[in-house]
């Protein structure tokens, strides 16, 4: 799938290998009491490098940051134009594919970074943003209690 090889791809190349600082700052530093240090030093220090080599040797990662994030417009473009009007990819309920694709969709949508994907549906695909809304409303009707912080607690790693 497109979005799964690529698009995600291009995501992840934006975050872990070029804004990991700002990643970190606003996603993972509140949470450090829950993660061991050894694995968080490991994803601060190293992640970054792995995720460019990675995507170097996938291919992706040998065309400029613009050009990558180009590539993932065009990806949304066409997710935009599949979905349409409709509620759904597939009609009135969601899907399989629905699960999927909100999954990558919503790393973009509400994650609290400023990545070009963000952007470009904001200005250019609103109907993938409704979409994800949509997603979120019908199947985590208790979406903001279970993204508080407090949900973890008494939990373990």
């Amino acid at each position: 799938m497109t979005v799964e090889n690529h698009t995600a791809i291009a995501g992840f190349h934006w975050r872990y290998g070029y804004n990991m600082p700002e990643f970190l700052e606003k996603l993972i530093e509140p949470y450090f009491h829950l993660v061991p240090g050894r694995s968080l030093a490991f994803f601060r220090y190293l992640q970054p490098y792995i995720m460019v080599l990675k995507t170097k040797m996938h291919g992706l990662g040998r065309h400029s940051l613009s050009e990558i994030a180009q590539f993932s417009f065009k990806d949304l473009d066409a997710l935009s134009l599949l979905l349409g009007e409709k509620p759904f990819f597939n009609g009135e309920d969601p899907s399989t594919i629905d699960c999927t694709l909100f999954g990558h969709l919503v790393q973009f949508v509400y994650m609290p970074l400023d990545i070009p994907q963000k952007q470009y549906i904001q200005e250019n695909c609103p109907n993938l943003e409704l979409y994800v809304d949509r997603m979120k409303n019908h199947l985590w009707p208790d979406w903001d209690e279970m993204c508080k912080g407090s949900c973890m607690e008494g939990k373990t790693v």
